[in-house]
């Protein structure tokens, strides 16, 4: 964890290959390395070496999420999409409470599928089943505002600022967006504006770019 944390990937997943290697290992010991070994392999972009782990995790230890998250993950990573939503849907059939694999499925329907009312139908459940999640009340509003919903989208993406305490700089450039989209130049300019100074140094920043960009938009 620690060679992790120092983004010594190469150390940590050696670590990690070696403790799997050992007999006997407790579970809670091979479930820790096998996950962390996968999420490496994902980064590096080695899928298939963390689709076997994440299959591994999820053949032994059927109810645990980490495991379906990561095979999902891996999956969709790939390219694999149709596999990575079946991953989802099966999981979420035992486990329909489990909001990560729902907002998972969610952005896999609206960025990959290009399937809005799926993707809205699964994120509304997100939002019914975790309505103080602030995440599910940004898809949510993502999504009412790539359908042409921007009244919807803005209460969503409203409520989603709300209860991340303004923190969040995705959600406040998704509302900066409605705003946007809705006429309202002040209120854009206002909230793309508090993202930018949530962040660092903008100039190798494209998102912190990106913002700057539509504060002067804004502002003519």
């Amino acid at each position: 964890t620690i060679h992790t944390r120092l983004n010594q990937t190469n150390d940590a997943a050696a670590i990690y290959r070696k403790a799997l290697k050992q007999k006997e290992l407790s579970s809670k010991h091979f479930l820790n390395a096998s996950l962390a070994l996968g999420r490496i392999e994902l980064a590096n972009k080695n899928y298939d070496g963390a689709l076997q782990l994440a299959a591994r995790v999820v053949d032994l230890y059927p109810p645990l999420p980490q495991g379906h998250l990561l095979l999902g993950a891996a999956y969709a990573a790939k390219g694999d999409t149709k596999t990575a939503v079946q991953v989802y849907e099966k999981f979420l059939k035992d486990h329909p409470n489990d909001i990560k694999a729902r907002q998972e499925l969610v952005l896999l329907y609206a960025d990959k599928l290009k399937d809005l009312s799926q993707a809205q139908k699964q994120a509304k459940i997100c939002v019914e089943k975790a309505p103080k999640d602030a995440r599910s009340r940004d898809l949510l509003g993502w999504i009412y505002l790539q359908s042409g919903d921007q009244e919807s989208a803005l209460i969503e993406l409203q409520e989603a600022v709300r209860l991340s305490g303004s923190k969040d700089p995705f959600f406040l450039y998704h509302l900066g967006l409605a705003h946007e989209k809705n006429g309202s130049t002040a209120e854009a300019k206002e909230v793309f504006s508090l993202a930018l100074k949530l962040l660092g140094p903008i100039e190798t920043n494209p998102f912190g770019q990106e913002l700057q960009k539509r504060i002067e938009v804004n502002s003519k």
